[in-house]
C-alpha cells in the first residue's frame, strides 16, 4: 500500500505552488512479522513479549538459537502497524545485548501457531447476528 503526500504549502494569499513541486510517496508496510537478531541467551520469551508489548498486539513469538552467545526471534503482530512500530526499536537493548530488528516479508507461521481468524472475530459476528435478530423480532 502506498500513501501519497503532497509536499506543497497551503497559504492563504500565497503564491500558487509551482508545477515542479515534488510529491513524496511513503511505502506503508503490510508486513506483520519482524526478525529480531542478537538477543541475549538470558532473555526469555516473556522478556521479548514485554519488550514489544507497546508496539502492538503480539500474535506469536518464535525463538531460535542464532549463535553460541545469542538467539533470534520472529515476532508476529496482529496487524502491520505493530511490526512497523517494532522496527523503530532497532538498536535497543533486550537483557544485555543491542538487538537488530528487520521486517520479514515471507515469514510462515509454524503449524502450532494460533489460527489466522481470531476467535474474537467470530464471536463478534455471532453477537451482531444475535442483535440483528433481537431487534427485528
Amino acid at each position: 500500500m502506498q500513501v501519497l503526500m503532497d509536499t506543497t504549502e497551503s497559504r492563504i494569499g500565497g503564491d500558487a505552488p509551482s508545477s515542479n513541486t515534488p510529491n513524496w510517496t511513503i511505502n506503508v508496510s503490510d508486513i506483520r512479522t519482524v526478525k529480531v537478531s542478537n538477543i541475549s541467551l538470558a532473555a526469555s520469551e516473556k522478556d521479548i513479549r514485554e519488550f514489544f508489548s507497546f508496539s502492538g498486539d503480539i500474535r506469536y513469538v518464535e525463538i531460535q538459537r542464532e549463535t553460541e552467545t545469542s538467539q533470534l526471534a520472529y515476532v508476529t503482530f496482529k496487524d502491520s502497524q505493530g511490526a512497523d512500530t517494532a522496527i523503530l526499536l532497532a538498536g535497543s537493548t533486550i537483557a544485555d545485548l543491542s538487538v537488530s530488528i528487520t521486517p520479514m516479508e515471507n515469514y510462515q507461521l509454524p503449524p502450532d501457531a494460533p489460527p489466522l481468524t481470531p476467535v474474537s472475530f467470530i464471536a463478534v459476528k455471532i453477537m451482531l447476528l444475535y442483535l440483528f435478530l433481537w431487534y427485528t423480532l
